[in-house]
């Protein structure tokens, strides 16, 4: 299919119809005919319409039912001609231009004649790019949850073959931008965990049924280390479909709950309030290098840096956990991301019967605001990181 829409000449797509049996006209709305002014023989006057959708979030309700389908992205992001049946008009776009046709919404693209698809949207740094086309499909809408990589594997697989010839597509990541790809937040409420997961925990994929995000950041903290990636294919390379995946990263580490002081109370306050969880919890365990008021360095070592405020993103309520949490339960946190002062890791939860075996359990950002200048701020924030223990985690 992706082959065909790749190839064709242009494609037709019936943009405001609910079904196949909708075709492609609609009776445009009587105000958005052009009337003629009496007064102005040679004026023309008509009633703006909505304008053609650009981001992720489409509402069917406004006339882009076609537009919100999971399985439409990828082929509008390989086409390389659409013309677009609107409710109240058509839409033109190739590589070079995209046209209205009451001429209000003309634009010219920027088209990249060396990449013979339609992806001219994706310039370095790719992961970069990657995670805008993963929140662009994410927010859209499929039947089955089991398409979810299916339904984005010819564009996957397009990116292969052009701009990341010597990478490795796993379960909606890629090996070489792997710790970007894994900082992923949940948009709309909590998913429920599955032991049958279609993907490992670290991955989007695992989000069922709501759109992700990434809080953009262009370097990754050098404190972090690919210890392995161990997985089995399942099925063509470019679906990324995997089972029994892996991931060993080394990396700074801050052990939030263990086996002798977890409850339900405090994974929910974590969950709830990190703000005012994370200064008691984390002055108990590592004494006074963390204020009561918030997440600071030592006052009297690094005056005036702090982390406020401190974001924990779940990727599900601790009440549809499977397996559910129990007392043996261990919460982390790895610094994955350091940009500036800039801060990013992955909140993770220790599996029962295992040895150092964890899965995600959500994302954690912070970002350090001082008193002294950037620079300050900055070297504060590297000296913080520098200074946790560095731990080896499987994440599955």
């Amino acid at each position: 299919m992706a082959s065909i829409y790749e190839n064709s000449h242009v494609t037709i797509a019936a943009t405001f119809a609910q079904n196949s049996n909708d075709g492609l006209f609609s009776n445009r709305a009587y105000a958005i005919h052009a009337k003629r002014l009496k007064c102005h023989p040679h004026l023309h006057v008509m009633e703006s319409v909505q304008p053609f959708p650009q981001g992720p979030h489409i509402k069917e309700k406004d006339g882009w039912a076609l537009l919100t389908r999971a399985w439409v992205y990828q082929e509008r992001r390989l086409s390389p001609r659409i013309i677009y049946f609107g409710k109240n008009q058509v839409y033109w776009k190739c590589q070079n231009h995209f046209a209205s046709e009451d001429g209000c919404e003309d634009i010219v693209l920027s088209g990249n004649p060396d990449i013979p698809i339609n992806l001219d949207e994706w310039r370095e740094p790719h992961s970069l790019s990657w995670h805008a086309s993963v929140e662009d499909y994410t927010n859209l809408k499929l039947t089955y949850e089991t398409d979810r990589l299916p339904a984005i594997a010819a564009v996957a697989e397009r990116m292969s073959q052009t701009l990341r010839k010597d990478d490795v597509y796993i379960a909606g990541v890629w090996k070489n931008s792997i710790i970007s790809d894994m900082l992923w937040c949940s948009d709309q409420g909590h998913s429920t965990p599955s032991h049958r997961r279609e993907a490992p925990s670290w991955s989007w994929v695992s989000s069922h049924g709501t759109g992700v995000s990434y809080v953009r950041t262009k370097r990754r903290s050098d404190t972090v280390e690919l210890v392995s990636l161990d997985y089995t294919l399942v099925g063509a390379p470019y679906l990324g479909r995997v089972r029994n995946a892996s991931v060993v990263l080394k990396a700074p580490t801050l052990t939030i709950t263990d086996s002798e002081e977890q409850s339900r109370v405090k994974v929910k306050d974590l969950r709830e309030d990190p703000n005012n969880y994370f200064p008691d919890i984390l002055t108990q365990k590592y004494g006074p290098k963390f204020s009561t008021v918030s997440l600071d360095f030592p006052t009297n070592e690094l005056p005036g840096l702090g982390f406020a405020p401190v974001n924990i993103f779940t990727d599900y309520d601790i009440t549809t956990a499977s397996p559910p949490f129990e007392t043996d339960t261990a919460l982390k946190i790895q610094i994955l991301q350091l940009d500036q002062a800039f801060i990013q890791g992955l909140v993770l939860r220790s599996l029962p019967g295992t040895s150092r075996t964890y899965e995600r359990f959500g994302l954690v950002v912070m970002h350090g605001c001082a008193c002294t200048g950037k620079q300050e701020t900055c070297e504060m924030a590297r000296r913080f990181v520098k200074s946790l223990p560095s731990e080896e985690l499987k994440i599955v």
